[in-house]
């Protein structure tokens, strides 16, 4: 099911880590500690715009790359160590969760539920703009956005590649991104 406000985010490997590995870890904090947080770089989910955007019906959507290399590896491994909502007030991150690591600081999805999907499901990314009805367009180091789903098709700034596999769907849950560092 898709949700009218979500998250797209295309996938890439990770420190030397496979995608089917980021997704068992991610899932097992989840069981563990009820909640898992997935970093992530892009400045089209800050935390305050993502917090405005986003409702407790809100999902994520993990998308395999247009092309081998539609993704960029990531390569840094530096570990976070405190959460914060707002950028002022900070805590640790919560224990038991698996190191949530990449370029710092940043921000992180904060995901309640994780699935894989096992069979093909593609989207088509011409039926998705931003929160300001701009046709979403991913590139190298933005990789993740807000949407909303609106037929864009008609758009001439829509991406050329339109259908993505989808990989995963999460559930997040307030307050859906927050800074990590």
């Amino acid at each position: 099911m898709i949700t009218e406000r979500l998250i797209l985010s295309v996938m890439g490997l990770h420190a030397g880590e496979g995608i089917e590995r980021i997704f068992e870890r991610k899932i097992r904090d989840i069981l563990i500690c009820g909640k898992t947080l997935w970093l992530v770089r892009s400045p089209f989910v800050k935390p305050e715009r993502a917090q405005a955007f986003l409702n407790d019906s809100s999902s994520v959507l993990f998308l395999a790359p247009a092309s081998s290399n539609g993704s960029r590896p990531t390569t840094d491994s530096c570990c976070a160590k405190e959460m914060s909502s707002d950028g002022k007030r900070w805590e640790k991150l919560p224990d038991g969760i698996s190191p949530v690591t990449g370029r710092l600081p940043a921000y992180a999805l904060v995901l309640t539920e994780l699935s894989i999907c096992k069979a093909s499901w593609l989207i088509d990314l011409w039926m998705f703009s931003d929160p300001g009805d701009v046709p979403v367009r991913f590139k190298l180091g933005m990789s993740t956005a807000l949407a909303k789903t609106k037929d864009v098709s008609l758009d001439s700034r829509r991406m050329k590649s339109r259908f993505r596999q989808v990989l995963a769907r999460g559930v997040i849950k307030d307050p859906y991104v927050v800074f990590v560092r």
